[in-house]
């Protein structure tokens, strides 16, 4: 790592803990998360193919900002997109952060057409509030549900199945027609409606296509198929211990399949025990009351917050 930014992770530590995937995972402690998650993280930045630290100074302070290029996404919108993980700092000066971080989005913004966007954590509300006032809008509101202690777990059965590529053309339309108005692209005036809805379709058709490790659906004798869930598994190696994650990455119900939210994710509760799963995550919008209520049945506990920010050239 660079000389002087462990003076700068030093000033961060407090808030960088939180942008641990895992900080509600009670077997490993914040301050192993942050030795063994965020400090390997942080020094890809500037060492890695598309990960970037760039160094701004602003009234005799140092500003360390941590980004990458996202070449799927430039391809797909056709427009240079990236994805700022975090802002380095050693005093909460909030006019010289503001301009440095002014500073980072015309650089940026000198790509030409573009678009970048952050994920940060509710407990960094400090860099959210200047990332606000320099220009970065509020898309989304994230909340990251969890459950544990899946190998207790008893629910009913459901009859479902994996999803084939026979499924794709209506788990895609299902994605792009069922889905949540606030999640990040449909919030982003950025973005067309229609863009938002093809993404959500693509997510869907890849997810069956391998880019996620499950994808189930309802297999009800007379009921077509109108919904789906889709499931990736991570392990996370730390130091005492090994545990596995998986994570909701996309779940949609049409009309026809009314009620099977509930039971989809039940399914993928045994999915992830049959894993021998630790945790089960379910990310979802802070508006998405039907999500939230079907984890509340189904014992799933609050996890973390996040606050989707963006900036684009149009």
């Amino acid at each position: 790592m660079a000389p002087g930014i462990e003076g700068l992770l030093d000033y961060r530590k407090s808030q960088l803990v939180y942008y641990s995937p895992y900080v509600f995972a009670k077997e490993v402690s914040l301050e192993e998360q942050y030795e063994e998650v965020l400090v390997p993280r942080i020094a890809q930045y500037g060492a890695e193919e598309n990960k970037f630290k760039r160094e701004v100074s602003i009234q005799g302070e140092d500003f360390v900002f941590l980004y990458e290029f996202l070449p799927w996404d430039s391809h797909y919108f056709s427009r240079t997109s990236y994805r700022l993980f975090t802002v380095l700092y050693r005093l909460e000066n909030a006019p010289a952060l503001i301009e440095a971080i002014q500073a980072f989005r015309q650089e940026v913004l000198g790509a030409g057409n573009c678009y970048c966007t952050a994920e940060i954590p509710a407990e960094d509300i400090f860099l959210i509030q200047c990332l606000n006032v320099a220009g970065f809008k509020m898309v989304e509101t994230r909340l990251h549900y969890y459950k544990t202690d899946l190998q207790d777990f008893t629910g009913e059965r459901f009859a479902v199945r994996p999803a084939t590529s026979a499924d794709i053309p209506v788990l895609s339309s299902v994605a792009a027609t069922c889905r949540n108005n606030f999640d990040r692209l449909h919030a982003d005036y950025a973005f067309s409606g229609q863009e938002a809805d093809k993404y959500l379709a693509t997510y869907a058709a890849s997810a069956v296509n391998g880019y996620c490790d499950q994808v189930l659906v309802p297999d009800q004798k007379g009921l077509p198929v109108s919904s789906f869930i889709a499931i990736n598994l991570t392990p996370a190696v730390f130091t005492k211990e090994t545990l596995t994650f998986a994570k909701i990455g996309l779940a949609a119900v049409g009309e026809e399949n009314r009620g099977w939210l509930v039971k989809l994710l039940s399914e993928a509760i045994w999915f992830a025990k049959e894993n021998q799963v630790a945790y089960l995550i379910y990310p979802t919008q802070a508006t998405n009351k039907a999500a939230i209520r079907t984890c509340e049945k189904l014992n799933f506990r609050f996890g973390q917050a996040y606050h989707l920010l963006a900036f684009s050239s149009h």
